[in-house]
């Protein structure tokens, strides 16, 4: 997997995160498509994955938001795992292929306050660079390091970071240098969004 750089981007962000089986929930925020520039969607999509029927369906809809160059799918550390599985099994290639064009770094450069916004599914840790998360996949992974949140190790190095890890069922939680967005699956997950621009971060929402 690699890293999908936006530069120069001046504009209005939003990312949210780990979407699971609940992405017919997207329909009822009409105007996320309107109101913003770019929307990262912070993987896990394909999860739970017991069915993969139901995961290709879930895909196909994914595929429709896909078709605006304003949307981006960014894996998580389920999808990883789900394509692992597929690759050595042989099973559904049409999914392992979408997965397998699908970035899990997403790198953003504000032009205006010169500052960098990285999304992952997991996190960093004290030995990652931003160079580093170029080609990537431990980043996915990354939750807790020595037992606490590997947000409090994170010293802002390589720019801000809307991340999933560590998954909770608690509302998002903001660190010095970065945000947790993501919460642990259940039939009635909560799915939160996360408003970013060149000034810093904004709203929070939940689906």
């Amino acid at each position: 997997m690699s890293v999908l750089a936006l530069k120069y981007f001046n504009q209005k962000l939003l990312v949210v995160g780990p979407l699971y089986d609940q992405i017919d929930k997207l329909s009822k925020h009409p105007a996320w498509f309107s109101n913003y520039d770019q929307i990262v969607f912070n993987g896990n999509l394909c999860y739970p994955n017991q069915d993969l029927g139901q995961v290709r369906d879930r895909i196909k809809i994914m595929d429709q938001y896909l078709q605006s160059p304003k949307v981006i799918y960014n894996l998580g550390d389920q999808d990883l795992i789900l394509m692992k599985r597929l690759w050595e099994s042989g099973e559904t290639p049409d999914i392992l292929h979408w997965l397998k064009n699908r970035s899990n770094v997403v790198m953003i450069d504000f032009a205006i306050s010169q500052s960098t916004l990285i999304v992952t599914g997991g996190g960093v840790t004290p030995k990652m660079v931003r160079a580093g998360l170029q080609v990537n996949l431990e980043t996915s992974f990354v939750s807790y390091l020595g037992g606490r949140p590997w947000h409090e190790l994170y010293g802002g190095g390589s720019g801000y970071i809307i991340a999933n890890n560590p998954l909770t069922q608690n509302s998002p939680k903001f660190y010095n240098y970065s945000v947790q967005i993501g919460t642990t699956y259940s039939p009635e997950t909560t799915v939160y969004a996360v408003e970013a621009h060149s000034r810093g971060m904004g709203n929070i929402f939940s689906l």
